[in-house]
């Protein structure tokens, strides 16, 4: 089960957030139940590029509850099957540390999940580029094995040579066209949110005067600064605040 999580975490290196490239894990003494460790991996390095690109995201890392436990290991699974089978084992006798693991292992979890419950498509484009994430290094892999592999030179090495390279870059192509997908709904949202601003600031300037007065009135009454009983402010003063 150890090895198992250690070769599924780095595709959710994504999820994860800022983990130095180099970081290995110590194997767990023989007699040590995997398990009491299994919170404790450190991720390794995944994709670059991901992590560059979501390095504004600011997840809150703290308790997750039950039930978003549950909904993050649904997420995890749609990623890497046989890690959120260990992840849901291993809930079974250590839920807290469980817990624990995925909101401080992987804190873009919680946009994930915020993302599910309240715009699935974009939950679903995030999801296909996570997914592109680990395609792409994983082809990166093998052309790097076979660049260095001992048949260099002969003919079948060749082939399998150029249908690497065609392979990483169909991935690298595939990544970008779901990342430029994703990049023009945030345009959309961000055109949607300045038209809201714009039409706030319009009302805003329409109902100037009326809003200035409850304003100075409210302002009036919690301070005391009422005129004497039997005053009443000049007409200059009532017309102050026009231009």
């Amino acid at each position: 089960m150890f090895s198992r999580l250690l070769l599924a975490l780095p595709l959710l290196t994504a999820l994860g957030g800022g983990i130095a490239r180099g970081q290995e894990a110590a194997p767990p003494p023989a007699d040590e139940e995997p398990a009491a460790v299994a919170a404790d991996l450190p991720l390794p390095p995944d994709i670059e590029d991901a992590t560059a690109e979501d390095a504004t995201l600011t997840p809150r890392v703290g308790p997750l509850m039950s039930l978003e436990v549950d909904e993050a290991i649904d997420i995890l699974d749609l990623l890497h099957p046989e890690l959120a089978a260990e992840l849901r084992r291993l809930r079974e006798d250590q839920p807290q540390e469980v817990a624990r693991l995925v909101a401080t292992r992987f804190p873009r979890i919680r946009q994930m999940l915020v993302l599910k419950r309240t715009d699935r498509k974009m939950f679903d484009l995030q999801v296909s580029s996570l997914r592109a994430n680990r395609d792409v290094q994983r082809d990166k892999e093998r052309l790097r094995e076979l660049t260095y592999a001992k048949d260099v030179g002969t003919t079948p090495w060749r082939e399998r040579w150029e249908a690497a390279r065609r392979d990483l870059r169909n991935q690298l192509t595939r990544r970008f066209d779901i990342q430029h997908q994703i990049r023009g709904l945030e345009v959309d949202a961000a055109r949607r949110k300045v038209k809201q601003l714009e039409e706030l600031l319009n009302r805003q300037w329409e109902e100037r005067k009326a809003r200035i007065d409850e304003q100075f009135d409210r302002m009036i009454e919690q301070e005391g600064l009422e005129l004497p009983e039997g005053e009443a402010p000049s007409d200059a003063e009532e017309g102050s605040g026009e231009r």
